[in-house]
């Protein structure tokens, strides 16, 4: 299988660590109770991914601190069972059933032999094609409050099958999941979701600026995520 290829870092992250007089300080141990605060309202309400994550960034890791969420089975479990990633997951089998097909058209001496196929998604408001699919779940709290959106691929090895009887053309497709995000806090976007409709909502909206300025001040560093399924398979007819 060919992995997806990496992204760039956001060109909008906040700019770690010029915030450095000494009059900032104060300031800082301020946004670090924020920080604090939000993750204890994680923690109470069970959001353990949304916790664990929020954790690593206020503990200001090494630049290019990567998290590994392959470990992490049950964080995987949870992105799987959201609705969006697995539409994204349908579409990028659907995208890679075509590409097959399309190749065994152009090439018959391609069938019966692995293809390394990844899916292809067109993403707003650019509509280039890509292998990345944003995707942004909101039927799981804790995925939400962790990652807002990300970024699902979804690659293959590919098997066409010759047809024989009746000429149908069937295919397997044996594929992994990949999950990608860079972890940091958005301007004004209110990465912790929606309009503020209660006191400790408002308060997670508003702790945006308030994770920038940590940032900012050499308190906290954004990361990268990453992590894979494996051994996903699917059979049928493609033609």
């Amino acid at each position: 299988m060919r992995q997806p290829p990496e992204q760039a870092v956001p060109d909008d992250c906040a700019r770690y660590g010029w915030r450095n007089n000494i009059w900032d300080k104060p300031t800082a141990l301020e946004k670090s109770a924020v920080g604090a605060a939000v993750q204890a309202w994680f923690d109470s309400e069970g959001w353990t991914f949304a916790s664990e994550l929020l954790g690593y960034f206020m503990g200001n890791n090494k630049e290019g601190f990567v998290y590994d969420l392959n470990p992490r089975f049950e964080f995987l479990d949870e992105l799987m069972a959201t609705d969006d990633v697995k539409f994204g997951v349908q579409k990028g089998l659907d995208s890679i059933k075509r590409q097959a097909v399309e190749n065994v058209r152009r090439d018959p001496s391609l069938f019966n032999i692995k293809q390394e196929i990844n899916g292809k998604f067109v993403n707003p408001p650019s509509m280039d094609e890509n292998e990345w699919r944003v995707t942004y779940p909101t039927d799981s709290p804790d995925v939400t409050y962790a990652l807002g959106h990300f970024s699902t691929a979804v690659v293959s090895d590919t098997v066409v099958n010759r047809p024989i009887g009746n000429g149908e053309v069937t295919a397997e497709i044996v594929y992994d999941v990949y999950f990608y995000d860079y972890y940091y806090y958005h301007l004004s976007e209110g990465r912790l979701g929606g309009f503020a409709t209660d006191f400790k909502h408002s308060m997670a909206l508003n702790a945006d600026e308030d994770m920038r300025w940590l940032e900012e001040a050499g308190w906290a560093r954004s990361f990268r995520v990453k992590g894979n399924t494996y051994g996903g398979v699917w059979k049928g007819v493609v033609a």
